[in-house]
């Protein structure tokens, strides 16, 4: 399979492992998932390895993208999935809009990826067709160093997905909730990089539209944004203002709460909730006030 990106210069983020919050069995399974050790385990045997008796298992015993319990010592083990030459290796997460999981490729042996499928058990007519519309988008966007990008994808309308860098780093949500709030300092680059990316998807004739510390990985060379399922092109909002409110209410701007015309000024209203949060360790915006928005709109 030809990865697409690679003959574009987008280089492949190298993978540092962090450690992964509430997925803490990954720290368990992480000696032997290392890249050099899969296709022993999956592509020449077929086998899944536990970790903690080192029992082999045929991986078609198993429900793929499952948490299954070892049948020998009981230990708790990721069940891969692999989709045309990718592996689905670990769940990084999930919404209505799809499923994101660490992917491992035999021509990248060294680095990983992060595929995105429409969820599997949901079988709402939009989701395929809105996963496509991301990739169309991503596409159209090209390349910037704070963004996820496009690295492969296939559109195929019964089971579309798409392949991006793999973020190492820390979502800022995460990192504000370890820390308690940010240092004026970081939240100034933060917001300076941000500006940078948000700008050049402008230029680009999109906004993007769901800016939160979910959507933001903080990693060593600065923050990076993910998550393109509401990003939508300004000629797209201009004819037709989207017929429901998304994102999320505590960094939504009014005016898409209103459902009038959205802008460059939307975004810098995003910007600034989610750099308030990062400040204060707080969103300025309560549950107590969203529910007082909705009622005037």
């Amino acid at each position: 399979m030809e990865l697409q990106g690679s003959e574009k210069g987008l280089p492949l983020k190298t993978e540092k492992p962090q450690p992964h919050g509430r997925y803490s069995w990954w720290q368990r399974l992480k000696a032997w998932l290392r890249p050099e050790n899969v296709p022993e385990f999956w592509d020449k045997t077929g086998s899944l390895i536990c970790e903690g008796c080192r029992r082999a298992y045929p991986l078609a015993g198993f429900q793929p993208l499952t948490m299954e319990s070892c049948p020998q010592c009981g230990d708790l083990i990721f069940v891969p999935m692999k989709i045309d030459d990718f592996w689905l290796m670990e769940p990084l997460g999930s919404g209505g809009m799809g499923s994101v999981y660490k992917a491992w490729h035999p021509d990248y042996e060294d680095q990983y990826l992060a595929v995105k499928i429409a969820p599997r058990f949901n079988t709402a007519a939009n989701l395929r067709p809105n996963l496509i519309r991301e990739i169309e988008t991503l596409r159209a966007i090209g390349f910037h160093p704070a963004i996820a990008n496009l690295v492969f994808a296939k559109e195929d309308p019964e089971q579309p997905y798409m392949v991006t860098h793999f973020i190492d780093g820390e979502r800022l949500d995460l990192r504000i909730r370890r820390l308690g709030k940010l240092s004026e300092e970081e939240v100034l680059l933060t917001a300076l990089t941000l500006l940078s990316a948000l700008a050049f998807i402008y230029q680009c004739g999109f906004l993007y539209r769901d800016l939160k510390p979910q959507n933001i990985i903080v990693t060593e060379e600065g923050p990076c944004l993910i998550d393109f399922g509401i990003c939508r092109s300004i000629r797209e909002l201009d004819r037709m203002p989207e017929p429901s409110v998304e994102g999320s209410a505590l960094y939504c701007p009014p005016e898409r709460m209103r459902q009038e015309k959205e802008g460059p000024w939307s975004e810098i209203y995003s910007l600034g909730m989610v750099m308030y949060h990062a400040l204060a360790g707080a969103p300025y915006v309560t549950a107590r006030d969203i529910e007082t928005i909705t009622a005037l709109n």
